[in-house]
């Protein structure tokens, strides 16, 4: 089944937002996402080289090393509740 990624950043900035962050804040990140080519096809490695190491310019919201592991677990954890259809 294809994974629709316009489906994975809603529920991903809903999850951000559940989670503390500000709505403009999340949709940064959604954005951030997407210039990095995020997609579902990717393993947990390939996520984590295309997210860790860049460099956040524009950012208003500090993230650090541990905050940023868990911004990937719930876009893992996005792409599990978009597979089944939330």
């Amino acid at each position: 089944m294809k994974i629709k990624m316009s489906k994975v950043y809603t529920i991903f900035a809903h999850f951000l937002v559940r989670d503390g962050w500000s709505f403009a804040d999340a949709l940064w990140e959604v954005n951030f996402l997407k210039a990095q080519k995020v997609n579902a096809d990717m393993t947990h490695k390939e996520l984590k080289e295309a997210y860790f190491p860049k460099v956040r310019l524009g950012a208003k919201k500090r993230v650090t090393r541990k905050d940023r592991m868990n911004v990937l677990l719930t876009l893992e954890n996005s792409m599990n509740h978009a597979s089944v259809g939330y």
